[in-house]
């Protein structure tokens, strides 16, 4: 299911970081230089719709508003540190595990 928020996270992966992803039935599907530039890392990102929903507000300060920019950051520090070439990241969490 394609929603606006959605469809955010894949135009900042598309348009921001230059890497191919796509929406799938489970989340998202994305394909990137891997860790040393030698070849490609691809990553799966399991996450329902709730998560994606809730990202722009979990990560903020109370007081602060408007936390889509940081959840960004936070995802792209996530995908920039990972070293395997195959990985699973669920829910909101911002982990990537080797798969």
């Amino acid at each position: 299911m394609e929603t606006f928020k959605r469809r955010q996270v894949v135009d900042f992966l598309v348009d921001e970081l230059g890497y191919d992803a796509h929406l799938t039935p489970w989340g998202f599907y994305i394909d990137m230089p891997n860790f040393e530039d030698t070849g490609r890392a691809v990553i799966e990102w399991r996450v329902s719709e709730r998560d994606i929903a809730n990202l722009n507000g979990l990560r903020m300060p109370r007081g602060f508003v408007g936390g889509a920019p940081y959840a960004m950051d936070e995802l792209r520090a996530a995908l920039a540190c990972f070293t395997a070439e195959r990985g699973i990241m669920r829910g909101s969490s911002m982990r990537i595990e080797p798969a």
